[in-house]
């Protein structure tokens, strides 16, 4: 014997079960099935399937039925067959036989804090099958049915299912089903410390390849400690759980012909006392503190230390130590997983019946397989074919391991020696060997005061008895006979009672036989057997009674297990789904519940039918189950009604519900219900009524239906329709027809006309009681004939005219009712009897050849109608020959435009290349000059077609160069040409026009142009743009009143300029220059120019002229002369910064502000810069001085910023416009308390200046304070010669008035003569003179503008500008 530890983990990744021949176990289950030892119907455990896919995982989840587990463990059959759905669709039925998975000697133990108790197995049933049908995949089923709930395994080729409760609890309702590969699994890590192993087989073991039947069995003491039962969920779910994943052990070692059974199994509720530090330590203590006292040939501790197992391999006859421990997988909070804990529980095992692992190198051949690395240095195996086997780690790779290999053929027979050739083993059958003579034919009689239990066997018989399933069974009796009479115990707190029942066999007692009964009354029974409210249906209620109430004085009637207020007779009425039961008590006080019944009720159907009338509708309800109604007419109105009647107001396609509701819901019916107040029959095919002799052709609308007369001797020969409709005759109403009528026929006893023809007729035949013909007469009058029989009288009505043509398409129309009567032919009434007010009646409508009476054979017309249209509106004349369309009878397009670009007025339009015949044109067909028609479609019916001349124009293609160097950043305005007209692209076809902004890179560019609206084909454009940039003219420059100096800048080596007068278009060129500055001359003063420069970008391409505008300056000329007033009530524009147009101005590079309307007739200058100190200027035009005579120079300030400071100001004087050169002549400081402070009242100030030189001076405002210090205005500012040399006393008496004047103006100088009177306006030109040395004047200023004028007097005192007003 060797002895060797290993350390054994695996991660159940994949088990394969591929495709072989049959198994043990599917032969045998196939043989059962072939016996018929099957229930022909599998049984239907789980119901609504529904299918889950949250992105990870794909799983089926189920709801069980627990009543038929709980009825299948009681039963506990030796063949079932079961149901299982796999999909919503699809399910598969799997034959499953019985196992015996606990040893007969097998006890339970509880270690506790109370110490170890024994405790009663659960009812259980384990099976193992296979899935019917599958004939070319290898299956494997395991189902264990325990606690009331199912687990398994089910496996089919390669895909292995798992189906338990979900989280795997036992009290779970709702079951999943889910194929490994679509789930993701919580298994635990891989890791492995397995040795080498120089265990040499016996020769024996070496040359056996051949199965070896086992008489014995392996029994397996199983203990569980307490961390592993806490993670399962307590004892409870550790026994299912152990039973599951036993019943699988089992099934594997099966298929090799061993038997292994569960002997012992011990759960720890408390701390183990082994050392389970970790897996060694485990093992360890577990194989020392057990040695020789196991209830079993093989000892296993299940826990949760390391990821897998540990095993001693044990190839003798030792018996103390076959101990192993595995790690169990416990983590089922997301799906139940059992393979794992399987294959951990088999492998072990396997090692301590002497196998080791596959890739061991002393196997015959050496390694069996290449899945992990060899044990020993030997060369690895051959890859497995269909998956690996129990002892392998094929699950770390892709092959995985396959249940249905088993063991394999060396470590099967290692496995099967060791057991048989070792006195550890002995049979399992020992106590069990008549297991077919089982207890039968059990039933019990309840007798009031006790039971009566017969039965059938063949030997005697153990009766056991216990009350609730908490206890353990008594022996009663031991029985030779088939009866026994049982006691009742009258005990309220006995729920239930079961008698086992077991054979005794000459060599063992036989399989136990369980039957369940309750305590007399216990469970009394509902005697309602129908449970579905539509079944006799009772208006969504159910009585519901007990069988033997009289057994009872009290009850209590519960609804999903609340007590119902006032339910407490023997009957109850229910209204309500749900799960119903009943609390009763009998005469000994004891109260028992009743059975459940389920009360359901299915959806009500939803259904209905309907007749029209016009807009009436009569509707009949066909729903059933239902208890309410709600009628939905598709109007906004609705009823409850069971049967109603609706009237529509319009005609429409209307959408009818009727909405049913009971207790289990509402369902919905909806049919679209075309309502119509008038309707057309098409005359399409033989849908149009009783159709005799007719053929079809071409009508005006579409088909036609044709009428001819083919016998003048048999008229059911001839042609005609007839038209049952039930009563859809409109009694008051229009009829309207489009016909084509060739001729008309009567045929009597001696008389054939081929001309008047009967239209139609209503009636069973024409001129009986109630009927109404139509007729036309040869020559187109139309005329009606009314039958009344009753009255034995008859009305003949008839047109004044001869509207009707035949062989032409004719509207014939006929409106009748209590309006009167009218009868219209294309649109037009020529009959209208208001006096005529009858009513059709609800015969046949006929068409054709007509059936007169016995004495005359026949009547009808020849031809053709196209539609037949009827009216429950009287008036009602649609039916119309639709006019042609109306279109402009010239039409011109560019070239390339299509039929689509056509235009006309009408419906449905359509274009052709024919007056009168032909194909449609497609709205693509490409147009050319030349004629085309257009007809309209008018309710299906074509008109004649209007002509349309077209004119084609095409545009040319503009001249352009095919190459052009272009300067850098140049844009598409640049390219050659460019204008209003052209249109450039970078396609050949397509796209957009470019924007003339687009910058131009190297390649190829498109021009068209756009004439008249029509747009050219396309020229390509090879364009090469250069490193030469566009120049870019400075805003700087200089100028005198006849010259301009500018500059501007670029690369290019060579310039041309032109420049032009603004607003002309006279230039003149400059070529050649090479500089980036230049000087031109010969300009007029006080004039703007445009200065333009282009760059010559390479050879003979030259960028666009880019440009600003300059303005030369005044010359002489334009100075203004003494004397001189500005009084700024004349508005001055500032957009022009030019003496030559203004009287101030701002200097450039000041901040002054020059308004160009003054604000109350002032100049205004802002001293209020942003930061800093100010530099505001503002610059009078050039007034003429002479030099050595004084002149009186005044203006009136203010200053309105009332927070304001001080303002510094400097009034100046210069012969230039620059400020810094000037002469101060006032200098308002606020340092020497002459600041100009905040005062809304202008100050006047007067001052004396004799220039030295004659020339014109400029004067200037300069402020120079600081932030927020003042906002000044300035007014009246005037120049004069100063009067201080001369005698000008009492000069003031001199008057003017009135002043502003209209016209004249009088100046009165009494007592003085005047010797000269001068005006002047305010630029110093001299308008008038008066000399006449008087002292009264009248000055007549009619001729003159209105504005402002200046009037020198002059007198032997001196002289005197005055300031006047022309209104």
């Amino acid at each position: 014997m060797k002895t060797k530890l290993l350390l054994i983990a695996f991660l159940f990744a994949q088990l394969n079960f591929a495709q072989k021949k049959e198994t043990i176990l599917e032969q045998e289950l196939n043989h059962h099935i072939e016996m018929g030892e099957f229930k022909k119907e599998p049984i239907k455990i789980a119901t609504f399937p529904k299918q889950i896919n949250d992105g990870k995982n794909k799983y089926l989840s189920l709801n069980l039925d627990k009543n038929k587990i709980n009825e299948l463990i009681i039963k506990s059959d030796k063949f079932i067959s079961l149901e299982i759905p796999f999909s919503e669709t699809e399910h598969k039925t799997i034959a499953l036989k019985k196992r015996q998975i606990l040893h007969d000697d097998f006890k339970l133990v509880l270690q506790t804090e109370k110490g170890a108790i024994t405790q009663e197995m659960p009812s259980y049933v384990a099976y193992s099958g296979i899935v019917e049908n599958e004939h070319n995949e290898n299956t494997f089923v395991t189902i264990t049915l325990i606690n009331n709930s199912l687990r398994g395994i089910i496996s089919i080729g390669n895909k292995e299912y798992t189906i338990g409760p979900k989280k795997d609890k036992d009290s779970e309702t709702e079951y999943i089903l889910y194929e490994k590969n679509n789930v993701s699994l919580s298994l635990p890590e891989f890791s492995c410390g397995t040795d080498d192993i120089d265990m040499q087989l016996s020769e024996h073991n070496k040359n056996s390849n051949q199965q070896t039947t086992i008489p014995k069995c392996v029994t397996v003491h199983f203990e569980v400690n307490n961390t592993l039962c806490d993670l399962w969920g307590g004892t409870s779910q550790t026994i299912s759980n152990i039973t599951n994943i036993f019943n699988s052990v089992q099934q594997i070692y099966a298929l090799d012909l061993m038997t292994i059974r569960i002997s012992y199994l011990k759960i720890y509720t408390i701390p183990t006392n082994y050392n389970e530090t970790n897996t060694t330590t485990a093992l360890n203590s577990f194989t020392q503190t057990n040695s020789g006292v196991l209830q079993g040939t093989i000892g296993t501790l299940l826990g949760v230390n390391g990821n897998g197992g540990l095993a001693w391999l044990i190839s003798g006859n030792t018996c103390d130590i076959r101990r192993n421990y595995c790690s169990m997988n416990y983590d089922y909070s997301i799906f139940p997983n059992y393979s794992w804990n399987v294959n951990v529980i088999a492998h072990e095992a396997g090692h301590n019946l002497g196998s080791n692992h596959t890739q061991w190198c002393g196997w015959t051949g050496g390694a069996l397989d290449n899945c992990y690395q060899t044990e020993g240095g030997c060369a690895s195996g051959p890859a497995p074919i269909n998956g690996g086997t129990i002892m392998s780690y094929c699950h770390l790779t892709g092959s995985g391991i396959n249940f249905n290999n088993g063991f394999g053929v060396q470590p099967r027979t290692v496995i099967t020696n060791t057991v048989n050739n070792s006195t550890c083993f002995t049979s399992c059958e020992t106590a069990q060997t008549c297991e077919d003579n089982v207890v039968s034919n059990v039933q019990v009689v309840d007798n009031g005061s006790n039971y009566t239990i017969t039965w059938s066997s063949s030997y005697p018989v153990k009766i056991y008895r216990r009350e609730n399933i908490s206890n353990s069974f008594t022996l009663l009796s031991t029985v030779s006979s088939n009866s026994y009479i049982a006691d009742y115990i009258n005990d309220c707190n006995i729920e239930k009672t079961e008698f086992k029942i077991v054979s005794i066999c000459p060599n063992g007692d036989s399989k136990p036989t369980v039957i369940v009964v309750s305590p007399r009354g216990k469970t009394p029974k509902l005697s309602q057997t129908e449970t579905n409210l539509c079944t006799n249906y009772q208006n969504d209620t159910r009585t519901l009674s007990l069988q033997n109430s009289s057994s009872y004085n009290s009850f209590q009637w519960k609804l999903n297990g609340n007590s119902i207020t006032g339910a407490t007779n023997a009957t109850y009425l229910a209204n309500q789904l749900g799960v119903y039961s009943c609390i009763v008590t009998n005469n000994s006080g004891c109260s028992f519940f009743t059975d459940e019944i389920s009360l359901t009720q299915d959806n009500p159907i939803s259904s209905f039918t309907y007749t029209k009338n016009g807009l009436s509708v009569n509707f009949t309800n066909n729903s059933s189950c239902s208890n309410n109604r709600t009628w939905e007419f598709g109007d906004t109105t609705t009823s409850t009604v069971l049967n109603p009647t609706k009237t529509y107001s319009n005609s429409a396609i209307y959408t009818v519900c009727i909405n049913n509701t009971n207790l289990a819901g509402t369902t919905q019916e909806c049919k679209q219900i075309p309502i119509f107040n008038s309707w057309t029959e098409e005359m399409e095919g033989t849908n149009n009524g009783i159709n005799t002799n007719t053929t079809y052709q071409t009508g005006l609308c579409s088909q036609a239906i044709k009428f001819t007369r083919n016998s003048v001797s048999n008229y059911l020969q001839n042609s005609f329709v007839q038209y049952d409709f039930n009563n859809f005759i409109p009694k008051q109403g229009t009829i309207e027809l489009l016909l084509y009528v060739t001729g008309g026929y009567y045929n009597g006893s001696s008389t054939i006309s081929s001309t008047s023809a009967k239209i139609f007729s209503i009636g069973n035949s024409a001129g009986s009681n109630g009927n109404t013909d139509l007729n036309v007469s040869s020559n187109g009058q139309i005329s009606g004939y009314r039958y009344n029989s009753l009255t034995n009288s008859s009305q003949i009505f008839n047109t004044s005219t001869t509207p009707f043509s035949f062989n032409e398409w004719n509207v014939v129309s006929i409106s009748y009712g209590s309006q009167g009567t009218k009868i219209a032919v294309n649109g037009v009434v020529y009959y209208n009897n208001v006096n005529m007010n009858y009513e059709m009646n609800n015969a046949t409508f006929n068409l054709g050849q007509i059936k007169y009476s016995p004495g005359i054979s026949f009547i009808g017309f020849e031809g053709l109608v196209d539609k037949v249209r009827f009216s429950y509106t009287q008036n009602d004349f649609q039916l119309a020959i639709p006019s042609a369309p109306t279109a402009t009878a010239s039409q011109t397009f560019c070239s390339g435009a299509t039929v689509a670009n056509l235009s006309a007025n009408g419906t449905n339009l359509t274009w052709y290349a024919n007056p009168t015949v032909g194909n449609p044109l497609a709205s693509n067909f490409v147009l050319v000059s030349g004629n085309y028609f257009v007809s309209q479609t008018i309710n299906g019916c074509e008109s004649s077609r209007t002509p349309v001349a077209v004119t084609i124009t095409t545009t040319n293609p503009p001249s352009t160069n095919t190459s052009q160097i272009l300067c850098s950043g140049a844009t598409v305005s640049n390219l050659f040409p460019y204008s209003n007209s052209i249109r450039w692209y970078n396609s050949a076809t397509g796209g957009s026009a470019l924007s003339a902004s687009t910058v131009v890179n190297n390649g190829i560019y498109y021009v068209s142009q756009l004439l008249n609206g029509c747009e050219s084909s396309r020229v390509a454009v090879n364009v090469t743009v250069s490193n030469i940039t566009n120049p870019t003219v400075d805003t700087a420059y200089t100028s005198d009143a006849y010259s301009i100096t500018y500059s501007w800048q670029g690369n290019s080596s060579s310039y041309d300029l032109r420049y032009n007068e603004l607003g002309t278009t006279n230039y003149v060129f400059i070529n050649g220059v090479s500089t980036n500055s230049y000087t031109v001359t010969g300009l007029l003063p006080c004039k703007k120019y445009v200065m333009s420069v282009r760059a010559n970008c390479g050879g003979t391409n030259y960028s666009n002229y880019f440009g600003r505008t300059f303005e030369t300056k005044n010359n002489d000329n334009s100075f203004a002369s003494v004397p001189y007033l500005q009084d700024f009530n004349i508005a001055q524009s500032t957009s022009s910064n030019s003496f030559c147009t203004i009287q101030w101005k701002q200097i450039s590079g000041y901040s002054g502000i020059l308004n160009d309307i003054y604000p109350n007739g002032n100049l205004n200058l802002n001293c209020n810069p942003t930061v800093g100190s100010a530099n505001d200027v503002v610059l009078s035009r050039g007034i003429i001085l002479t030099a050595g005579t004084t002149y009186n120079i005044s203006y009136k300030y203010s200053n309105t910023e009332q927070n304001a400071v001080p303002v510094s100001l400097n009034f100046t004087v210069g012969t230039d416009e620059n400020v810094n050169n000037h002469t101060i002549l006032k200098a308002h400081s606020p340092s020497n308390n002459t600041g100009i402070s905040y005062n809304t009242n202008y100050i006047t100030e007067s001052i004396l200046f004799t220039p030295t030189v004659s020339a014109p001076h400029f004067f200037a405002f300069n402020s120079l304070s600081g932030y927020t210090s003042g906002y000044l205005h300035f007014d009246d500012f005037s120049v004069s010669t100063s009067l201080n040399n001369e005698n000008f006393q009492n000069f003031d008496n001199i008057k003017i008035y009135p002043n502003p004047t209209d016209n004249i103006l009088f100046v009165d100088a009494t007592n003085k003569e005047i010797n000269k009177i001068e005006m002047f306006d305010l630029q110093g030109k001299l308008l008038k003179t008066i000399i006449e040395n008087k002292d009264k004047y009248q000055i007549n200023l009619q001729n003159l503008p209105s504005a402002v004028y200046l009037l020198q007097i002059q007198t032997d005192k001196g002289k005197k500008t005055v300031k006047v007003i022309k209104k």
